[in-house]
């Protein structure tokens, strides 16, 4: 039942102390809101938070049938010479998404559902504005089907119809959410 227990955790980084004796422990169908100043960690405690860096102190445990995908702020998991929905099949065909009769979606589905028209599914990636990219790392994200969602700061290069799709998404989300 374990999802994320982090327990007294603590991160200084040149000197300056982020945060200290932190404990956190995730339940099924969490939405936790991280909200500070630029530099007060966020990034930084969803980085140890996601296993991606180590607290200076604390425990970090995370369940064995956690699958964590994390939105960062920089998109780097794309290769230029794919075509969108190629950079998509390469992680799943479809996912599933909970119960009923829409249960599946496909690549297409997903990437009709953000925003991408079906002529643009055949796209190369290096065709992309910047806002597009950050989208499609989002869809790729999703793709993998992950049942905890870290997302920094998801919000900054998409417009509102994006926001909207991603609002959607999220509200029919099954898992936790931070």
């Amino acid at each position: 039942s374990r999802i994320i227990d982090a327990h007294n955790i603590s991160k200084t980084i040149s000197g300056k102390l982020l945060f200290e004796d932190f404990t956190y422990l995730a339940k099924p169908g969490d939405r936790i809101g991280i909200i500070g100043a630029n530099g007060c960690g966020k990034s930084t405690l969803l980085n140890i938070l996601a296993a991606y860096d180590l607290s200076d102190t604390g425990t970090l445990k995370i369940g064995n049938s956690i699958k964590i995908g994390y939105y960062k702020q920089e998109a780097d998991d794309l290769k230029d010479n794919q075509t969108v929905i190629g950079s998509l099949k390469e992680i799943a065909e479809y996912i599933d998404v909970g119960e009923g009769r829409d249960r599946y979606l496909t690549t297409k589905d997903l990437l009709n559902k953000f925003l991408f028209p079906s002529n643009q599914h055949g796209a190369f990636i290096h065709t992309l504005s910047g806002g597009e990219k950050k989208r499609l790392s989002l869809i790729r994200l999703l793709m993998g089907n992950p049942n905890v969602l870290l997302l920094d700061e998801p919000t900054n290069d998409f417009d509102l119809s994006t926001l909207n799709a991603l609002e959607d998404y999220l509200d029919n989300f099954y898992g936790t959410i931070l």
